[in-house]
């Protein structure tokens, strides 16, 4: 007796997921400021108070509906700038003119969280994660550039595929893989890959990668939630990481890099460093500008001689989050998905730690 055909399987990943958002660098908000940012069609306030801690509400004021962008920081507080009621960073209204705020005013808000020099905010419901960061860098240990945003015209999952296909990083980037990569899912909120790659470029970042690796590049990347790309690269002589931070933005995604090198004690030389890894990184990533404008993301499974991509689009299908209008929550199962999609090598390890 014939044995049932297994299932086709349909690349279907949320239109925002519910994760942590990369939505402004640190130094954006001081003390008292006031920025509105989007995810999707999510409207987000940030803004600082005077001791320096930093809140995330939503931008329409449960009062009446003003926008709470045009507000002002009162203190602790975020004041509506329709009728100045003030709402604290966890969204209790905290004080309006004249009388006691009624018991059920509450303003929308969202768990946020500094690293990296930025302002992350977890939007999509469920239970946060781990705030995106590296796994062999310690945060004091590094100097950070957060670089400018660049929107592509193509779905917010595309740019975080290019870091797990393999046959992409050979064609477009000049790398060749000494062996097979290493792949598994140390939690549900991330996907990570591990190889070894020489140089085939010849380019002049690539020749100097050549010679600052000696032709043996160890490379790790981790995919948080699906919205955050952590590349960590070890060519012997150093060691440099990028991070790459999603927002979906309709048809759109808005893509930026944050620059890193590890801190050396002599400032002039450290500021070096940090150039050096911003110029090698952004020739890394601009061959992928151009090929991803109007792109049109259509995987169609299986991809032979691609078993990372496969296994990496079967996660991030699997994601919580936003999908027609409606929020997902049941991302449970994720790494099981994931494991069987790569044959049954995906291990589970300790999860990172949070930063916070």
């Amino acid at each position: 007796m014939s044995q049932p055909a297994e299932a086709s399987f349909t690349f279907d990943p949320p239109s925002r997921p519910a994760a942590w958002y990369l939505l402004a660098p640190s130094s954006a908000v001081p003390p008292g400021r006031v920025l509105p940012r989007r995810a999707g069609a999510e409207e987000v306030v940030l803004f600082r108070t005077e001791s320096g801690a930093v809140g995330a509400l939503a931008a329409h004021c449960w009062h009446m509906g003003a926008h709470l962008g045009g507000g002002c920081v009162v203190g602790e507080r975020l004041q509506c700038p329709l009728h100045h009621w003030e709402w604290d960073r966890d969204g209790a209204c905290a004080g309006i003119p004249g009388g006691r705020p009624p018991s059920l005013a509450r303003q929308p808000g969202y768990p946020v969280a500094e690293r990296l020099g930025g302002i992350w905010v977890w939007i999509g419901g469920g239970v946060p994660g781990p705030v995106p960061g590296f796994e062999t860098f310690a945060d004091a240990d590094l100097l950070y550039a957060h670089g400018r945003p660049v929107r592509l015209r193509c779905a917010w999952y595309a740019p975080a595929a290019n870091g797990f296909d393999e046959q992409h990083l050979n064609t477009v980037h000049g790398r060749a893989l000494r062996e097979r990569p290493q792949v598994d899912v140390p939690d549900p909120h991330r996907f990570r890959m591990r190889y070894l790659s020489r140089v085939t470029g010849t380019g002049l970042a690539d020749r100097i990668m050549k010679w600052l690796s000696k032709d043996h590049i160890r490379v790790q990347i981790n995919c948080w939630g699906g919205t955050t790309v952590t590349v960590e690269s070890d060519t012997g002589r150093t060691r440099s990481a990028l991070l790459l931070a999603m927002i979906p933005v309709g048809d759109e995604v808005e893509v930026t890099p944050v620059f890193t090198s590890r801190r050396g004690g002599v400032p002039g030389v450290d500021r070096m460093r940090l150039a050096v890894a911003r110029f090698l990184f952004t020739r890394f990533i601009e061959k992928d500008v151009g090929v991803m404008q109007g792109m049109r993301f259509r995987p169609r499974l299986p991809l032979p001689g691609n078993e990372t991509l496969e296994a990496f689009l079967h996660w991030v299908s699997g994601l919580p989050g936003e999908r027609g209008g409606c929020v997902d929550h049941a991302g449970g199962g994720a790494a099981e998905r994931m494991n069987r999609a790569s044959g049954g090598s995906a291990t589970r390890g300790p999860s990172p730690p949070t930063g916070l």
